[in-house]
């Protein structure tokens, strides 16, 4: 190896002068190419990084509105919950809210598949089964009156268990996106 080292220098030394500014600018441009190479395969690097960043910036963002709102929706159905027991107790009919208003769905339909398909299965589900209480409300003797809806004494047990369901469902996806969203508590997390 070492003889091939000096004999390429020999060579050099008697080249002639075209033939040496030849080889210096081929070696100076493969070294040139060499570095853009690394320099553009670096750059890349660090694009694909902050685009990673950013993916997941988006997808806990889409997480924790998606959360909030069904929290919101949650605590709705647990004031249903109160009121169905009470009517329970007194065998009267009694007045549900219909409080499920989705407003931050729609906006974050287009990135639902930041959060991955069993993720997106539960929450749609728990919209769903949200949504469908009223529907199921109706269709079991209520009559719709101004944002509420009155249900006769006997819808109480049914009333109740659909609640519960859509609650079971609610708590299931906003325990998911739990896990994908910054919205944890800090000193938790």
């Amino acid at each position: 190896m070492l003889g091939l080292v000096s004999g390429f220098w020999q060579w050099l030394e008697d080249a002639s002068q075209g033939q040496a500014t030849f080889i210096g600018s081929l070696i100076g441009s493969s070294i040139g190419l060499i570095a853009l190479l690394l320099g553009a395969l670096f750059n890349a690097h660090l694009n694909r990084r902050r685009d990673t960043s950013l993916r997941r910036e988006e997808r806990e963002t889409v997480a924790a509105a998606l959360m909030a709102e069904l929290v919101g929706i949650r605590n709705g159905l647990s004031e249903v919950v109160i009121f169905v027991k009470e009517a329970h107790e007194h065998r009267t009919d009694f007045i549900v809210s219909d409080a499920v208003r989705v407003r931050v769905l729609p906006d974050m339909i287009p990135k639902l598949g930041l959060l991955g398909p069993s993720t997106i299965h539960r929450v749609l589900t728990a919209y769903s089964r949200a949504e469908g209480l009223r529907e199921s409300f109706l269709q079991s003797g209520g009559t719709l009156e101004a944002r509420r809806i009155i249900m006769p004494a006997r819808s109480v047990d049914f009333a109740l268990k659909m609640t519960r369901d859509a609650m079971t469902g609610l708590d299931i996806a906003i325990a998911d996106l739990e896990t994908k969203s910054s919205a944890r508590d800090p000193a938790v997390g």
